[in-house]
This record gives C-alpha cells, structure tokens and sequence, in this order.
C-alpha cells in the first residue's frame, strides 16, 4: 500500500506540500493545518483521511540569545561578543555596546574597539536576534569591569 499526502492552510491546497511531514513557514502564522492521507493499492478503490485541524499556528520562539564577551578591558583593545549557541543561518543577529548606561553610536557590530572615551567606564552588549515567523528575543551582558 502507498499514501499520498495533500496539506492544507485555511482549507486551501498548499502547492507543493505533499509529504508525510510538513515544517509551518511565516505564510501559516495566525493559520490551521489540516492533512488528507490518501491510501492506494492495485486493485482497490483510494480511500481517503483528512486529519483534526491544528489550533492557529504560532511564532516560532528563539531561546534567550547565550552569549559571552571576550578581550582585553584596555584602550585600544578589541571587545568581541561570540554567540554560545547555534541560532538559523537566516537569523539576523544583532550588536548595540554601551559604555556604561548610553548607547555607543556606531557600535554595531560582534566586535568593539575600545576608545579613550571607554577608560574608567564599564563596557555592555546588548544582542537581539530576528527572523521573520520568530519572536524577536534581546539580551543585554553583564557590565565588565572599568576599563584601564
């Protein structure tokens, strides 16, 4: 016996979605999923099942971005904020530092050169990362300690 499979969103056909399993994309957020499983084999009529409807896909959800700041607490040194777990290659990660509780206007990316304004003051990251059809999920470091 072979089964053919037909998903659907709102009860409309969803081209190209024909296997046993079928991963939700951004167009399902807010929509229900049904399946048929069609049965078929030689010398029998197709008999066909359409499952219960699924509750209105969700967002997906990131777990909290973990993540660790590394370097020298010097002038002229190199911060660098490193990601500690996998996230999708798609994600957009993003870096805003701060020297102390302002925002550091340009300092935007994984790493951070730290300049005399940073001396005596201590260094933060806050990491947000995005994907369209996940919540957005942002966390800040912990302050390092006053930079020489």
């Amino acid at each position: 016996m072979k089964f053919a499979y037909q998903w659907f969103r709102d009860g409309a056909t969803i081209k190209g979605a024909t296997g046993s399993a079928y991963t939700p994309v951004v167009a399902d957020e807010g929509r229900r999923l049904v399946v048929k499983v069609t049965g078929l084999k030689a010398g029998y009529s197709s008999v066909s099942r359409v499952s219960a409807v699924t509750a209105p896909v969700s967002k997906g959800l990131f777990s909290s971005p973990n993540f660790n700041v590394k370097g020298k607490l010097r002038v002229g040194h190199r911060l660098k904020a490193r990601l500690t777990h996998s996230t999708p290659a798609r994600a957009l990660v993003k870096y805003q530092w701060y020297r102390g509780k302002k925002a550091i206007k340009g300092a935007t990316k994984a790493t951070y050169k730290l300049s005399t304004k940073a001396k005596g003051k201590k260094i933060k990251v806050r990491v947000t990362i995005s994907l369209p059809g996940y919540t957005t999920v942002s966390k800040m470091s912990k302050a390092t300690k006053k930079v020489r």
